[in-house]
C-alpha cells in the first residue's frame, strides 16, 4: 500500500480543521439565533403583555376606589365629588376596554385567552352594577347602594381581578420558561464549542 503524500496529508488536515471551524461557526450561529429568539419572546412579547395587564389591574383597582368614592361622598352629601368619581370610573372602564383590545391579539395559550374572554364578558356586568350602585347612592339610598355593591358589584369586580391576576401569573410563567430555555441553549452551545475545540486540538498534531 502506497504511503500518503505530504500533499494528501495536508489536504486531509486542512479539511478536518475546516470541518471543525464550520462546526464552531454553526454552533455559534445556532446559539445566537436561539438566544435571540428567546430574548425577543421575553422582551418584545411577554414583557409587553405583562405591562399591559399590570396597567389593566391598576385600572380595575382604581374603578373599585371610584365606586367606593361615589358611595362615600354621596353619603356625606358631597355630590360634586361623587359625580367626579363616577366620571372617573367611566373613563377607566373605557381604558380597560382599550387595554383588552391591545392584549387579546398577543395571547397564544388557551388559558390566557379564556381569562381575556372572562374579562371581556364580565366587564359589562360590572359596569351595569356600578350604574345601579351610583344611581342609588346619588339618590340618597345608601342602604340600597351598599346592598347592590355587596351582593353583586363587588363580586363582579372580584371575578375581573381574579382573571387579570391569572393572566399575570401565566405571563410570569412564560417569561420564566423562556429564561430557562435561553440558559439551556447557552449551555448546549458551550458544550458543543468545547467538544469541537477538543476535536481541533486532537487533529492538530496529525
Amino acid at each position: 500500500m502506497s504511503q500518503m503524500t505530504i500533499g494528501k496529508k495536508l489536504m486531509i488536515g486542512f479539511a478536518s480543521v475546516l470541518l471543525v471551524a464550520l462546526g464552531l461557526a454553526g454552533g455559534y450561529l445556532y446559539s445566537v439565533e436561539s438566544l435571540g429568539a428567546e430574548l425577543r419572546t421575553a422582551t418584545d412579547l411577554t414583557a409587553k403583555k405583562l405591562f399591559l395587564i399590570a396597567e389593566l389591574e391598576g385600572q380595575l383597582f382604581r374603578m373599585r376606589s371610584c365606586q367606593r368614592g361615589v358611595m362615600l361622598f354621596s353619603l356625606e352629601k358631597l355630590s360634586e365629588k361623587a359625580q367626579s368619581n363616577k366620571q372617573e370610573f367611566e373613563t377607566r372602564a373605557a381604558g380597560v376596554e382599550t387595554l383588552l383590545g391591545q392584549i387579546k391579539p398577543l395571547l397564544a395559550l388557551e388559558q390566557d385567552r379564556k381569562d381575556a374572554a372572562a374579562l371581556e364578558s364580565e366587564l359589562p356586568n360590572f359596569k351595569g352594577y356600578f350604574e345601579q350602585v351610583a344611581a342609588a347612592a346619588l339618590a340618597g339610598d345608601s342602604e340600597g347602594a351598599l346592598k347592590i355593591y355587596t351582593e353583586s358589584s363587588s363580586k363582579s369586580l372580584d371575578s375581573l381581578e381574579a382573571a387579570a391576576h391569572d393572566l399575570t401569573e401565566i405571563q410570569k410563567r412564560l417569561m420564566q420558561e423562556s429564561s430557562e430555555r435561553g440558559v439551556a441553549d447557552s449551555s448546549r452551545a458551550q458544550w458543543m464549542a468545547y467538544i469541537l475545540l477538543f476535536a481541533a486540538l486532537a487533529i492538530a498534531p496529525f
